[in-house]
């Protein structure tokens, strides 16, 4: 019977995740959504791979375009695939940790499907499937290192593997990992020495798990070196991942913990984009804390047991925020902390530990917990459409300025398809207006999620590297570009140097053999 009702809770929280998620992303699910990387991998790609430093990211993405066509930028079957993933990697964790209760499988699961990283993940669509079986791999890697003789080599295979798909979800397991200590410490039974060689066992399944990553990225770099040379990209420090001095670690260990346990307050990440979300995932962190110091009390744990949970309580912040560990010079946002997810998990693993006696208590505090937990997942959904609905638009706004634009440059006295285009700085046009931003009802900034964040009115995507992109996939046009060498020249030219700033009138000219469009003045180098 326990059989069954354990395999029903996976399935319950499957079912929610996947129930969930196809509702709350169907927008995104039936809609081309671009942000500034998703408009480059047009039709297909899968991103940067081997140079930062996800040297199972490219294995995978090479292997599939070439043998089985499958690496196309699609909306609906990459989201699908995603969200699928997402639904066994929610049956996993109720699995681990032992989530018996029906309502809290499924609110695990919802939790899992909503939360903003899901979003900010889905606007680069054409790496969602193998982010997902990145995210599977560190819950396998967790699943797997408590089961049979070989489980703990195979949860360091499949550590070093997530993080060669995608840095950012090695803190899932390293928070799972806490979780199920602090679990173990708060029952009746807990054996203090059976915990601490737990812990370590734990320890050296992750410490091995990233030794692994870096082998198999060496390997990996040398394999991609026989078609040239191949260095580490220094975009977000992924360079110098893993490389701290002693003199950092503090002044990091201070800053991953302090931004994670205040997350609620100080809006990390736009994951408590308002006062109302604020305030309930303050409550949830409050229940969870109430919810152990009454767990110690009633179970009676002892007092070594007792302090090793305190200590597992304490680490478990700086555990589901480690990215900052692990690539000190990288800036945070949305889509790097998945963990902070299992924050919304743990109260539910700790209603399961509730004593049998005082039902009406216990039936009062899961019903305050799954209250709060259910009403913050209907602000990340809710919040979450708002992400998509502003990005239609701002996609939009791309579209009719640059077919403007374009129609502009082929109207230019002189022009001719030979023309080279020459690009002077960014679009700098003070007309440029994001209604979303600006209606904004909210005393704070408007709850964008990483992936959108940097794609309103001020920014537009049309500021961004990849503007010029949105000419050649919507307008179908694909012109000869200047050199960034030759932009430098005409920049240093009288001619140039009298032209007004788009968008005033005579903002374009052709020159010789290009078409110049001056969006701002550039100090030509020295």
């Amino acid at each position: 019977m326990a059989d069954r009702q354990q395999y029903t809770s996976e399935t319950y929280a499957a079912a929610g995740a996947l129930v969930s998620g196809i509702t709350v992303h169907a927008f995104a699910l039936v809609n081309i959504l671009h942000n500034y990387d998703n408009i480059l991998q047009q039709p297909r790609g899968y991103g940067a791979g081997i140079t930062s430093g996800r040297w199972l990211l490219s294995l995978m993405g090479d292997a599939v375009d070439k043998y089985l066509d499958l690496s196309y930028n699609l909306p609906l079957a990459n989201g699908l695939l995603f969200l699928a993933l997402i639904a066994v990697c929610a049956a996993i964790v109720v699995n681990v940790l032992q989530i018996k209760n029906r309502i809290s499988s499924v609110l695990v699961g919802c939790m899992m499907a909503t939360f903003p990283a899901v979003c900010s993940t889905m606007v680069f669509r054409f790496t969602v499937v193998y982010y997902g079986i990145a995210l599977l791999l560190s819950v396998l890697c967790v699943w797997t290192a408590d089961r049979g003789r070989f489980g703990p080599l195979l949860a360091v295979v499949y550590l070093a593997c997530s993080i060669g798909i995608y840095q950012a979800y090695a803190p899932v397991s390293i928070g799972l990992f806490v979780l199920i200590l602090m679990r173990d410490s708060l029952k009746e039974d807990a054996d203090f020495r059976k915990l601490v060689w737990r812990g370590f066992r734990y320890c050296g399944i992750l410490i091995l798990g990233v030794f692994l990553y870096f082998v198999l990225l060496k390997l990996s770099m040398k394999l991609y070196a026989q078609n040239g040379t191949v260095v580490l990209d220094t975009y977000q420090g992924i360079d110098k991942m893993g490389q701290i001095s002693i003199s950092q670690l503090p002044g990091l260990l201070r800053r991953a913990w302090t931004s994670a346990a205040l997350f609620s307050v100080r809006d990390y990440c736009s994951l408590a984009p308002t006062r109302i979300v604020k305030l309930l995932w303050s409550a949830l962190v409050l229940c969870i804390l109430a919810l152990t110091g009454y767990l110690l009390v009633r179970k009676k744990v002892r007092l070594l047991p007792a302090l090793f949970c305190c200590v597992m309580g304490i680490l478990f912040p700086l555990a589901v925020n480690f990215i900052v560990i692990m690539c000190p010079d990288a800036s945070v946002y949305t889509i790097m902390v998945y963990a902070f997810v299992l924050i919304g998990c743990a109260p539910m693993m700790l209603l399961e530990l509730l004593p049998e006696k005082n039902e009406r208590i216990n039936r009062l505090i899961s019903r305050i917990v799954s209250v709060t937990v259910a009403v913050i997942i209907f602000y990340n959904s809710y919040y979450t459409n708002f992400n998509y609905t502003a990005l239609y638009y701002a996609n939009e706004q791309v579209k009719t300025y640059l077919t403007g634009l374009t129609a502009q440059i082929r109207m230019t006295e002189g022009y001719t398809p030979e023309k080279k285009w020459a690009f002077l700085g960014e679009i700098q046009d003070p007309s440029l207006y994001d209604m979303w931003k600006y209606q904004w009802s909210g005393d704070e900034d408007p709850p964008y999620y990483g992936g959108v964040k940097w794609c309103s009115a001020e920014e537009l995507l049309i500021t961004s590297y990849s503007f010029d992109f949105w000419i050649h996939s919507y307008i179908g046009y694909f012109p000869t570009k200047a050199s960034q060498e030759e932009k430098m020249t005409l920049a240093a030219t009288e001619q140039v140097s009298q032209m007004p700033c788009w968008p005033s009138e005579g903002s374009m000219k052709v020159i010789g053999e290009y078409v110049v469009v001056k969006f701002q003045e550039l100090i030509p180098e020295a």
